[in-house]
């Protein structure tokens, strides 16, 4: 009888495995079949959208007219033709040899990416860097009774009007705790 068990047990488990298996490949088919489903659902060329026709019909004499519109839009003006004819147009190319040199610090093209380059030591007058700049706004914002657009000016080798503009469109973000 244990013979006979063991191999019934056997069977049960060669037949799940079986049927695991065939459901796992049918379920390969199915999902198979409904791509080739979609896929064909789509190559399915679409249909043209219904012609939007106006429900009223144009008479014979708004046709002629809009005819005649269309033909003395294309028909050229004669003496605007003449005139235009007569304009003649003279240019004279630039000496493409002749190639304007400036030598000096002031011809140096400005880095792309500052790291590693040394800070600007000679900047020259009515020109400031940023490091000025910032030093100009933060001066006034801490005190703009003392430190007052001539001051500055002075202090930085600029014009007394720059410093008004700068002062007065230009501000420095503060940062604020909020707790």
């Amino acid at each position: 009888m244990g013979f006979f068990k063991s191999l019934v047990k056997t069977g049960n488990t060669v037949q799940n495995f079986i049927r695991s298996r065939i459901k796992k490949e049918l379920q390969g088919y199915m999902a198979l079949e409904r791509a080739e489903k979609v896929i064909e659902k789509q190559k399915e060329i679409p249909k043209r959208a219904p012609l939007n026709v106006p429900k009223h019909e144009f008479t014979k004499e708004q046709i002629v007219s809009a005819k005649d519109v269309v033909e003395k839009l294309r028909q050229k003006n004669a003496t605007l033709t003449a005139n235009m004819n007569q304009i003649k147009i003279t240019s004279i190319d630039p000496d493409a040899n002749f190639e304007q040199k400036v030598d000096g610090a002031d011809s140096k093209k400005l880095p792309k990416q500052r790291y590693f380059e040394p800070q600007v030591s000679s900047v020259p007058k009515g020109l400031a860097s940023l490091s000025v700049i910032i030093n100009v706004l933060h001066n006034h914002t801490l005190a703009p009774d003392d430190w007052n657009a001539s001051l500055l000016s002075q202090k930085s080798n600029l014009r007394e009007s720059d410093i008004k503009n700068l002062v007065k469109h230009f501000f420095l973000l503060s940062v604020v705790d909020e707790k």
